[in-house]
């Protein structure tokens, strides 16, 4: 089986779903992709090489899209559909590559490029209208990821995504015996974005957190009753609700309680 991260990532990051679909803009945007899995570096011999790696990567991704989860599937897609994957992209494929030749290829892509790729893509979509705003994020844990076998916990991948494009424009792995906050601040910077406004958790209502968004050129919205609630809790106040409502047009208060300024 094929990583479902690797899945899950390549579903979110690479298309928008469209309720009518713009041909001419649909094939601009495939062509993008095209273009950008053209920089990967091919690392076989480019002897006996009968496939190129741009297309094994790209339909290997529209199999994904379309459910496919596996090496074998993803050969299967592509046999079923070689004859119009062959009109559409000038190709002459007598037969589709062998699910190991797929399977070769995706595992000697290096992810770190394929992210790369993805964010590019992802960018690319949300700057057609520049008029976007907002940028959600949260972390959420990959189902399947984990490996007992091998003692691997389940992986935690936090994505920024445009609201207003409908498009993941980049993930950052949570490490281990670590969490969003770290992740965060480098996703803010590493996505060069500025004057959004990213959205988060409580749990990021942290002063390193803001000072990441303001060195960027960006702000920050967070979800502050629970993070108010605890703070009031762990000051041992007693009258919550009413200490919420004194404070709820203050965060600088609130913030004295955390220490955080």
């Amino acid at each position: 089986m094929v990583s479902l991260g690797l899945f899950n990532s390549i579903r979110a990051c690479i298309f928008k779903t469209y309720a009518v679909i713009d041909t001419e803009k649909l094939y601009t945007r495939i062509l993008h992709a095209v273009f950008l899995l053209n920089t990967i570096k091919d690392h076989r011999r480019g002897q006996g090489r009968r496939y190129e790696l741009t297309h094994i990567l790209l339909f290997s991704i529209m199999a994904i899209l379309s459910g496919s989860d596996s090496y074998r599937k993803i050969h299967l897609f592509v046999d079923a559909h070689r004859e119009r994957l062959n009109e559409y992209f000038g190709l002459d494929w007598k037969k589709a590559p062998a699910y190991t030749t797929i399977r070769t290829v995706i595992l000697n892509t290096s992810g770190s490029e394929l992210e790369r790729i993805f964010r590019e893509h992802g960018k690319a979509l949300a700057e057609e209208e520049p008029d976007g705003e907002f940028i959600h994020c949260d972390g959420k844990t990959l189902r399947g990821s984990f490996d007992n076998m091998k003692d691997i916990n389940q992986l935690q991948i936090l994505s920024a995504f445009a609201g207003d494009r409908a498009v993941v424009l980049g993930h950052e792995e949570i490490r281990e015996k670590s969490n969003e906050i770290p992740a965060a601040r480098k996703l803010m910077k590493e996505l060069g974005l500025s004057d959004r406004i990213f959205t988060f958790d409580a749990l990021h209502c942290q002063k390193k957190t803001l000072q990441a968004a303001a060195e960027t050129g960006n702000d920050v919205i967070a979800k502050l009753r629970s993070f108010a609630l605890n703070i009031l809790r762990k000051n041992k106040v007693k009258n919550v609700s009413r200490e919420l409502f004194r404070n709820c047009m203050d965060i600088n208060r609130l913030f004295d309680y955390a220490g955080i300024f």
